[in-house]
C-alpha cells in the first residue's frame, strides 16, 4: 500500500512540476519581452522629448535674434532666453544650453549675465566644449542620438542638437541632453515592480489552478491503478468511475470497464464450471 501511495505522489508531483515549469517559463519569456519593449519605448520617448526641448530653444533663439527686440533691448532678450532655459531645464531635468559656432557654451540655466552669441563663455560649463563635428552636423537640420556627445559626458545620454540662425547666418546650436540612467531606469524600475507584483498574484492563482487540474488528471490514473490491483488479487467487481469528457482517457476507462465485465463473466463461468465438475466427481464417490 505504501508503494502505491509513493507512485501516486510521484505521478502527481511529476505533472504538477511540468505544468508549473511551463507557467514559470511563460512568465519569464513574457517578462523579458515586456521589459525589452518598455526599455525601447522609454529610450525613444526620452530621445523625442530631448529633441523637442532643443527645437523649442532653437526656435525661440532664432525668432528672438531675428526680431527688433534683440537689438533694441538686448538685456531683456538675454533675460528671456535665460528664463526659458531655466524653465525648460527644471521641467525636463535635461541639461540645456546654447553653444556658439565654435562649440563653446555661452548660455545655460545658471547663466544670469554675459549672454553673447559670439564671444562670452558660460562659467558653469566653461570646461565643456562640443566637438565641431556635431556643430557641422547640426547645420544640416539638427541631430538626435544616444551618445556621449563626443566624450562631453561620461555616460550615454539622449542628445539633441538644433541649429540657431540669425537671418541666413549660422550662429550656434541649442543642445539638450538627458542621462538615460535617470529617466529610463526610474520608469523601468517602477514598471518592473508592477510586473513582478502582478506576476506574483497571477502565479499564485495559476499554481492553485494547476494543482487542482493536475489532481483531476491524476485521479482517473489512480482509479485505474486501484482496478488493476484488485484484478490481480482476483476481485473483478471493482469498476473505474467514468469521467464526463470526450477524450482518450475517458474512452480508455470505458473500454477498461468493458474488459472488466468480460473478465468477471469469464471468472464466474470458470467458478461455475469448477463447481459443477467438483459436484459430478462427488456424486459417484458418495454412491460408492
Amino acid at each position: 500500500m505504501s508503494q502505491f501511495h509513493s507512485k501516486k505522489g510521484t505521478f502527481f508531483l511529476k505533472y504538477f512540476s511540468i505544468f508549473s515549469a511551463i507557467v514559470l517559463v511563460s512568465f519569464f519569456i513574457i517578462g523579458i519581452a515586456l521589459m525589452a519593449f518598455v526599455t525601447n519605448f522609454l529610450r525613444t520617448e526620452n530621445l523625442d522629448n530631448t529633441a523637442l526641448y532643443s527645437k523649442k530653444i532653437a526656435t525661440t533663439m532664432t525668432d528672438l535674434l531675428n526680431s527688433p527686440t534683440s537689438k533694441n533691448n538686448p538685456e531683456g532678450a538675454t533675460l528671456v532666453v535665460l528664463k526659458t532655459l531655466d524653465i525648460m531645464s527644471d521641467c525636463s531635468a535635461n541639461d540645456i544650453y546654447i553653444c556658439n559656432s565654435e562649440g563653446m557654451v555661452i548660455a545655460c540655466p545658471e547663466t544670469l549675465s554675459g549672454f553673447n552669441l559670439n564671444s562670452e563663455e558660460c562659467l558653469t560649463h566653461k570646461n565643456l566644449k562640443v566637438p565641431l563635428s556635431y556643430i557641422e552636423k547640426a547645420k544640416n537640420g539638427g541631430i538626435s542620438e544616444f551618445s556621449t556627445l563626443g566624450s562631453v559626458y561620461e555616460s550615454i545620454h539622449s542628445v539633441s542638437v538644433e541649429p540657431i540662425y540669425s537671418g541666413e547666418l549660422f550662429v550656434g546650436v541649442a543642445i539638450a541632453a538627458a542621462p538615460l540612467s535617470n529617466t529610463v531606469v526610474t520608469y523601468f524600475t517602477s514598471i518592473l515592480k508592477m510586473f513582478l507584483f502582478a506576476s506574483f498574484i497571477a502565479l499564485v492563482l495559476v499554481t492553485i489552478a494547476v494543482y487542482f487540474l493536475t489532481g483531476r488528471i491524476a485521479k482517473p490514473i489512480r482509479n485505474l491503478e486501484n482496478a488493476t490491483r484488485c484484478y490481480s488479487s482476483g476481485d473483478f467487481s471493482y469498476r473505474v468511475p467514468e469521467i464526463h469528457s470526450r477524450d482518450e482517457l475517458s474512452e480508455l476507462i470505458v473500454k477498461f470497464n468493458s474488459m472488466a465485465n468480460s473478465l468477471e463473466q469469464l471468472e464466474n463461468s470458470r467458478r461455475s464450471f469448477v463447481a459443477n465438475v467438483s459436484h459430478e466427481f462427488k456424486t459417484p464417490m458418495t454412491t460408492i
